[in-house]
């Protein structure tokens, strides 16, 4: 599969990997869109603060599931998601009360983690919401 990364400011190489296979509480997704966001366009002029390079941008995404792992249980196979893009403990007092977004160890993907500029990506199936059937793909992500 090709992945796209920022590897310098102002350079993205895109290279072939393996495809991702699902972990059990993962789900893989065929990426449709990404949305580019203005943290994206800081990373690749190399001015984001908490963005270091290289990286895989991509945390504004759709996508098709195509595989799921044995413990998943909130989406299936061929239905269009996407995903909350914040990666969080869930044991911290912020998670605790609810505040995920300041989370002690808060990393979002595509700037702390790999993000979804890829044509498959696996992510864990917690943070995957289903889009609404007839919605576009642009205004999911």
């Amino acid at each position: 599969m090709r992945i796209a990364t920022l590897t310098n400011p102002e350079e993205i190489v895109i290279t072939e990997t393996e495809k991702p296979v699902a972990k059990d509480n993962e789900v893989v997704i065929k990426v449709d869109y990404i949305g580019i966001c203005g943290s994206d366009i800081h990373a690749y002029y190399g001015k984001h603060p908490f963005i270091n390079c290289p990286i895989t941008l991509g945390h504004e995404f759709t996508g098709k599931v195509v595989e799921t792992g044995q413990k998943v249980r909130n989406v299936l196979p061929g239905e269009m998601v996407t995903a909350m893009p914040q990666i969080f403990c869930g044991e911290c007092e912020p998670c605790e009360s609810g505040r995920y977004n300041i989370c002690n160890t808060l990393k979002v993907i595509g700037c702390q983690t790999p993000g979804a500029a890829c044509d498959y990506f696996a992510f864990d199936s917690s943070l995957v919401k289903k889009i609404p059937e007839g919605m576009p793909n642009d205004i999911a992500a």
